[in-house]
């Protein structure tokens, strides 16, 4: 059983708070996982800006150095999640050219690395957001939810960026359909992940639940999930093993998931290469 770990960092208390207490536990079981973090805007205000949203402070920039140096990957997120999962699916070029630069320029304020991907909150984009994926040369981002790794098509542009899609649901969106209770959830999630992927499977949390509210949770999953052999890794050692010359082509289209509300970004039919 393969599972890799991408955890969504995307804001303040989930920066300085949750992430601290998911390397501890990442460092007990010596695993290693992808961070996607959003390192925030220029808030109006000041210190109250801050407060009341996502913003890579010195605190918060102080964790992203530590993810790296425990040996985690980076990656980036919008520089404001909200904003961008209120808005990414609609907007134009320059809008969406403009919230990415922000995110690289806020980013390369704080840590002198590049990030390794890119993964958009929410689950949204747009088919700008994957020609600046290609622009940037990444090999590899986390945008979408799907079965298998990628290449995505969406409203006629064919990214070259392969795509690593989430497969496994939520703690939160498994707690919200009913399918199961805080309780006994990891006991659900280890089920799901026993079905067989080609790649594995990929599971994402926020720093912010899961280093908070739902560490003990997250604990029992990943005993179970170094159990009888299995591995966890981060989602470079997928991209690391595929075979890209022969990855499938598929589209990209909208679709819903047990327990979260809206639409998401999901892997949808295949097409030709």
């Amino acid at each position: 059983m393969r599972v890799a770990l991408k955890i969504d960092v995307s804001s303040l208390s989930g920066a300085r708070d949750g992430t601290p207490a998911l390397l501890r536990l990442f460092d007990t079981y010596r695993v290693q996982a992808s961070f996607a973090f959003a390192p925030g805007a220029r808030w109006p205000g000041g210190l109250a800006g801050l407060r009341s949203g996502t913003g890579m402070d010195r605190r918060s920039a102080d964790q992203l150095r530590a993810a790296l140096a425990a040996g985690h990957e980076l990656g980036l997120a919008a520089p404001v999640p909200r904003s961008w999962e209120r808005h990414a699916a609609r907007a134009n070029h320059a809008w969406t050219r403009r919230q990415f630069r922000l995110g690289l320029d806020r980013w390369a304020a704080a840590i002198d690395r590049t990030p390794a991907f890119g993964a958009a909150p929410g689950w949204q984009l747009n088919a700008h957001l994957l020609t600046l994926e290609d622009e940037r040369h990444w090999d590899w981002c986390s945008d979408t939810r799907g079965r298998y790794p990628f290449l995505p098509l969406l409203q006629g542009v064919r990214a070259h960026c392969v795509q690593i899609p989430t497969t496994l649901p939520t703690v939160d969106e498994v707690i919200a359909s009913g399918a199961a209770t805080l309780n006994n959830v990891h006991e659900f999630l280890y089920a799901e992940s026993r079905q067989l992927r080609p790649a594995g499977h990929v599971f994402s949390a926020d720093a912010e639940r899961a280093g908070l509210y739902w560490l003990s949770t997250l604990e029992k999953l990943i005993v179970m999930w170094k159990g009888q052999g299995g591995s966890l890794r981060p989602l470079g050692q997928v991209y690391a093993e595929l075979a890209c010359d022969q990855l499938p082509r598929h589209q990209v289209g909208w679709g819903r998931v047990p327990g979260r509300k809206g639409y998401v970004a999901m892997q949808s039919v295949h097409v030709p290469r």
